[in-house]
């Protein structure tokens, strides 16, 4: 990047008036949020009810809330390094406020999702990436030739709050490509972004990084069940961003997604089952970690990286089998019919079972190293562009790593 040495232009301004502007329309906007949470339509319901609207009115208000105090000291931060400001600025800041000052009615949307469905989900995470998108384009054109920005402000500084940006505009995205496919993911991802936005502004770089990492793999895995059970694929597949998590982060990490991960899906899709799946999960991990610390998990490697996966789906035949006969469990309803097929071939409950198992599984878990394998080749490949470029510095996962424990 090249600094213009040149003086700035007549037509720019300062920053004075642009910021106490931007800090009365939050103020008004933050605090008109609350008119929503009146009680009056909850009069007609009984307690119970009236209990559980109020708790979930109060909960988007809360987020709504918190994600417009995130936006505010993203736009606090980057104005800390903007020195000038010029026409061209000034009008994205006020398309910037215009989405904000939008919010309002789309959080009053969302407050009655059950009336309006999608298209207040829509609506509302619209608005809200829209308001990214003006302040990205403003941060761009404030820094594209460091003539509005302080002249001590380094490339590093400028790149990590463009990536912290894109991060937020694309997890919006996707809970808008999601609500087509499965509304409840949409929220799920909507509450993602929620932890997401308020660690990314409070804890630490080294410890930010782990976290948002683990919720990372923990919500690949969920977005991969829900798909897989609304598509009614006769797979699983939610393992693979947790072989993803020990491959970047290391078991540590992998153990928490793993974990975390079937507690999430024993309170919301398979209930109490999911406790004793949370040991095929530790299987996982510990298979992934093993022949990673070999070699074998690398695209390098096709048929070693094929072996791993047909060994994890054999060594998980015999857990499920295990865990099936001891608990009791019946067969997966996903891979019933497949269970039913060798069933009047063999007319064996456990031989079915077993077949059945050893078939989707060794499909299921190979697939999900490869896919796993593949991921993490290609974010070694951006952290080497990264490093190269220097665009910001190295942050280590691993929560083992003896390099971080140093710095």
């Amino acid at each position: 990047m090249k600094r213009t040495t040149e003086s700035h232009p007549n037509h720019t301004f300062t920053t004075g008036r642009l910021e106490t502007l931007t800090d009365g329309v939050f103020a008004i906007v933050m605090t008109l949020l609350v008119l929503n949470l009146s009680v009056t339509n909850l009069l007609n319901l009984e307690l119970t009810q009236s209990l559980q609207t109020m708790s979930s009115l109060l909960f988007q208000f809360i987020f709504t809330f918190l994600v417009l105090a995130v936006y505010w000291i993203i736009h606090h931060r980057i104005f800390f390094y903007i020195l000038r400001t010029d026409i061209y600025m000034i009008w994205l800041n006020l398309l910037f406020l215009l989405t904000i000052a939008l919010v309002p009615f789309t959080y009053s949307l969302l407050s009655n999702m059950n009336h309006f469905g999608q298209i207040a989900l829509i609506l509302y995470t619209t608005d809200l990436s829209l308001s990214l998108i003006f302040l990205y384009i403003l941060w761009w054109h404030a820094t594209r030739h460091f003539h509005l920005v302080k002249s001590d402000t380094t490339p590093e500084e400028i790149i990590r709050i463009r990536q912290s940006l894109s991060g937020f505009i694309v997890i919006f995205l996707m809970v808008i490509a999601t609500s087509f496919i499965n509304l409840i993911l949409s929220q799920l991802l909507l509450t993602f972004l929620f932890f997401y936005a308020v660690i990314s502004q409070i804890i630490p770089m080294k410890g930010r990084s782990q976290i948002l990492f683990g919720l990372t793999c923990i919500m690949l895995n969920i977005m991969t069940a829900v798909i897989i059970i609304t598509l009614h694929i006769p797979l699983y597949l939610d393992s693979w961003a947790t072989s993803l998590a020990v491959i970047l982060g290391g078991a540590g990490i992998g153990f928490i997604v793993g974990i975390v991960y079937n507690l999430f899906m024993y309170a919301t899709y398979w209930g109490p089952s999911s406790w004793v799946w949370m040991f095929s999960s530790i299987l996982v991990v510990i298979i992934t970690w093993y022949f990673y610390k070999r070699g074998w998990i690398t695209l390098r490697k096709p048929w070693k990286l094929i072996l791993v996966g047909i060994l994890t789906g054999v060594l998980n035949t015999i857990l499920a089998v295990i865990i099936i006969l001891v608990a009791n469990l019946p067969p997966y309803q996903g891979t019933y019919p497949i269970y039913t097929f060798f069933y009047q071939v063999t007319n064996n409950n456990i031989l079915a079972s077993t077949i059945e198992n050893l078939c989707v599984e060794i499909i299921d878990k190979t697939i999900a190293i490869v896919l796993a394998a593949t991921m993490a080749s290609f974010v070694y490949k951006f952290r080497k562009y990264d490093e190269y470029n220097q665009s910001y510095p190295k942050i280590s996962l691993n929560l083992f790593s003896k390099k971080q424990k140093k710095e």
